[in-house]
This record gives structure tokens, C-alpha cells and sequence, in this order.
């Protein structure tokens, strides 16, 4: 499957779309909270949600081409 990836900084927060191009639904919304920057832990935080988030994409994605 192939996605668009758009991403970009609002308020200097970034943000991050993945759109299903075939069905151009959103797969994945992230906000990450501008509040949270600057406060390390909750950062990790974030970054690893966000990437168990790609990552549960990437696998079921995987599982759909095999089938």
C-alpha cells in the first residue's frame, strides 16, 4: 500500500499526516503537544508512541500483501 506523508510545523509543533492514497483516508494523525518540547520524558514518550504507531502500520500493511 502507499501513503503520502505529510508533515510540517504549526506554532513550532510538528505535526504528521499518512494518507492512504488509494482511498485517500487518513491512517495516521499525530499532533505532537507544543507543551511537551521542552519537557524530555514526555517527549521519549511521544516520539516512541509515534513510532509504535508507524510501525503497526508497516506490519499490517505487510500482512495484507501476503495474503
Amino acid at each position: 500500500m502507499s501513503y503520502t506523508v505529510n508533515a510540517w510545523l504549526e506554532d513550532g509543533a510538528p505535526r504528521l499526516r499518512l494518507i492512504n492514497t488509494r482511498s485517500g483516508d487518513a491512517s495516521l494523525i499525530w499532533d505532537f503537544p507544543k507543551e511537551v518540547i521542552n519537557q524530555e520524558s514526555r517527549y521519549k514518550q511521544e516520539m516512541q508512541k509515534l513510532f509504535k504507531q508507524l510501525l503497526l502500520i508497516a506490519c499490517a500493511d505487510d500482512q495484507g500483501e501476503k495474503q
